[in-house]
């Protein structure tokens, strides 16, 4: 029998077929008040991503701000400014993933911007360094891997008469068969 936590991670692909539809719609939207290749940026990145980024946006504001840095300091940010952030700001409280992926953020708010990115080998080096006081908890164990019986549920519980179901189904084959080569 499938364990339930394998079973959720399948049915968190079918969530993620449906997140891409909303993002097709931001795609849309956003592209309207921004030039074509500015807005291509954001057209394969996901909702849950692109909240992610988000709070890494909002993280760095807060911070200039409370840091009185002038806002024609903050684009194009500079590799110490970036640097002194994930120092100061994420040290112990946040693990290396979610750090990488607020620096992900930042750099595609500049990509957008059409400002350029500084962050470089001083940034890695400071993100390397903070990673070393990154809360246990931050870390993830390993998942439970992915077996047949979990296609087979997945298959059994999915509406085959349906295409977005098809489509889930299919994805879930294609990812497992691709990793069991």
């Amino acid at each position: 029998m499938p364990s339930c936590h394998s079973l959720r991670m399948l049915h968190q692909m079918a969530d993620t077929l449906q997140h891409c539809k909303t993002q097709l719609l931001i795609s849309s939207i956003f592209s309207q008040h921004h030039h074509p290749p500015q807005a291509m940026y954001t057209n394969y990145i996901l909702l849950s991503t692109l909240n992610s980024y988000a709070a890494g946006l909002v993280h760095f504001t807060n911070f200039c701000d409370d840091s009185n840095i002038p806002e024609e300091d903050r684009m194009p940010a500079s590799e110490s400014l970036l640097s002194h952030f994930i120092a100061s700001h994420s040290a112990g409280s946040v693990g290396l993933c979610s750090m990488k992926t607020w620096l992900e953020g930042i750099c595609l708010w500049h990509h957008i911007n059409e400002a350029p990115w500084q962050g470089h080998a001083i940034l890695n080096r400071t993100l390397n360094g903070v990673a070393k006081f990154s809360p246990i908890e931050s870390i993830q164990p390993k998942c439970e891997p992915v077996t047949i019986e979990h296609l087979k549920s997945l298959c059994h519980h999915l509406d085959l008469s349906n295409s977005f179901y098809i489509s889930v189904f299919a994805v879930a084959c294609v990812a497992f068969w691709s990793c069991c080569r």
